[in-house]
């Protein structure tokens, strides 16, 4: 019966699992995480931001709305005086030669003295008066005349001080020719109070105020009413975490929030599953740690003290040896926690050694006191020759520590079986022993750190880290790393996919 296991992160967590948690304790937490947070926050803080990006776009809107509005109404209200030129033009009659206006006070009362809405004047060749409206009461209006297609527009006054818009036309259409056949042009200038266009330029400033006022409200209440809705389901979100557990992070449910935040969700239980296997790695590894030191510390004191309580029946060379022994498993110990921290370092060094190692398996197994001792205990099977590019210090620490690991533990007079291959770019190492400890739900205990199960009694000197400093620098190299338990044979195998050897 055989059984296999390749760690990972989730399967090298140390301390128990985590627990269901008390219904009452939860409830507890998720009420004083709602009390605690202000409500509504993000809402207000993204219709804040709105508010503040919105305003001035709403003013620029208004601004380049009624400055093309009043471009228009002014150009719609000199039209309008161009049209009554026209009609005035077209008064003008030719009699031998000679030019004449027919104006009639009563069909046109709105030119009248009493009247004074529009104000006119009419030049025929040679700069003559034809006509003139009752309403100047002596007063002139400017020359400046325009063509048909582009009349001449310009702003004036009267000496009773009423503001003009005026339009003058040039007409050169043949109205009539004297005897010697000479066009007969009119020149029409036409002027109106400013007051009626200022009361139409009041008219569309109301007018466009009031569409961006209205436009500003609806697109608040519309962005207002779906940051509600999203900003609610981020709120849930926010508080579920703020209930959650430091001690033991669980997992949000995605039935629970919209689906347009799923994988803000997703990504937010990715990073406490990790979060949590990484405190329960640590507070595990903090207890072994105390436990591991605090043995030998308790040894180095108890001789310490036999020597110093009683001189005469202890020597004092066994007392400082068996202390230095100690302190020897506990530098042992240090340094494999350091190494074991070097590469589980954040942002390795990026390593380019040339590791020739074929070499390398040979010289870690075949030149150990235990493997060359008691010849046929250690077979190896290698290439003659295999050189990998990079990473010749973390092939180092996994060949040193799986000799050292096998050699250890297998029962005496047992063979350990090493093989090395490399077949169509892959390189996988494979290192077989006796392992009669072993039981296969042992297998996930592996490369736990600090961890020695059933033979922690005959592993003197060891502090159970060199699996886990293997599976710390296959995960630098990327390797994968997998335990095989067969007949009671434990096979470790290292495979480097997709190697490039030199």
């Amino acid at each position: 019966m055989g059984m296999s296991f390749r760690p990972t992160m989730a399967g090298q967590r140390q301390g128990r699992s985590v627990s269901e948690r008390d219904g009452t304790a939860k409830a507890s937490r998720v009420a004083r995480a709602r009390a605690g947070a202000p409500r509504h926050s993000l809402r207000r803080f993204l219709l804040g931001r709105l508010l503040v990006w919105l305003l001035p776009i709403v003013c620029l809107g208004v601004a380049v709305h009624w400055h093309f509005e009043r471009r228009l109404l002014v150009r719609v209200f000199d039209a309008q005086l161009a049209q009554r030129a026209k009609a005035l033009a077209s008064l003008v009659v030719a009699e031998h030669g000679r030019l004449g206006f027919d104006f009639v006070e009563d069909y046109l009362p709105e030119y009248s003295q009493e009247s004074r809405q529009f104000y006119f004047e009419i030049w025929g060749p040679g700069g003559q008066r034809l006509a003139r409206s009752p309403s100047l009461l002596g007063a002139e209006l400017p020359r400046d005349f325009g063509t048909i297609d582009a009349p001449a527009a310009f702003d004036g006054g009267l000496p009773d001080g009423t503001q003009l818009r005026s339009v003058g036309v040039h007409f050169p259409r043949r109205i009539g020719s004297d005897n010697g056949g000479a066009p007969l042009w009119v020149d029409v200038v036409i002027a109106a109070p400013t007051a009626a266009l200022r009361a139409s330029l009041r008219g569309g400033l109301v007018e466009v105020l009031t569409i961006g006022l209205v436009s500003a409200l609806a697109i608040i209440v519309a962005v207002a009413l779906t940051l509600r809705r999203g900003s609610k389901a981020l709120d849930d979100v926010v508080q579920a975490v703020q209930a959650l557990d430091p001690q033991e992070l669980g997992a949000l449910s995605l039935q629970e929030v919209p689906t347009e935040i799923w994988p803000l969700v997703r990504e937010l239980n990715r990073h406490m599953r990790i979060t949590s296997d990484v405190l329960e790695q640590e507070r595990s590894f903090n207890a072994n740690v105390a436990h591991e030191l605090r043995t030998p510390i308790s040894e180095i004191r108890a001789t310490t003290d036999v020597a110093l309580r009683f001189p005469g029946t202890v020597d004092p060379e066994v007392a400082l040896r068996e202390a230095h022994g100690v302190a020897l498993r506990m530098g042992r110990t240090v340094e494999a926690l350091l190494r074991l921290a070097r590469l589980q370092a954040v942002e390795p060094s990026e390593e380019d050694t040339t590791v020739p190692l074929a070499a390398l398996v040979r010289r870690s197994f075949e030149g150990r006191p235990g493997g060359a001792s008691e010849p046929g205990r250690v077979r190896v099977s290698t290439p003659g020759q295999l050189l990998l590019p990079r990473g010749g210090d973390a092939w180092a620490i996994v060949v040193d520590n799986l000799a050292d690991n096998a050699l250890e533990y297998a029962p005496a007079g047992s063979t350990i079986d090493v093989r090395l291959v490399s077949h169509a770019g892959e390189v996988a190492l494979t290192v077989e022993n006796d392992a009669p400890n072993l039981v296969p739900d042992d297998l996930r205990h592996l490369t736990q750190r600090l961890w020695r199960g059933r033979a922690s009694s005959s592993a003197a000197g060891h502090a159970g880290l060199g699996l886990s400093i293997v599976a710390a620098a296959c995960r630098r190299l990327g390797a994968e790393l997998e335990f095989t338990l067969h007949d009671g044979r434990l096979r470790v195998r290292v495979a480097l996919p997709s190697a490039a050897p030199a």
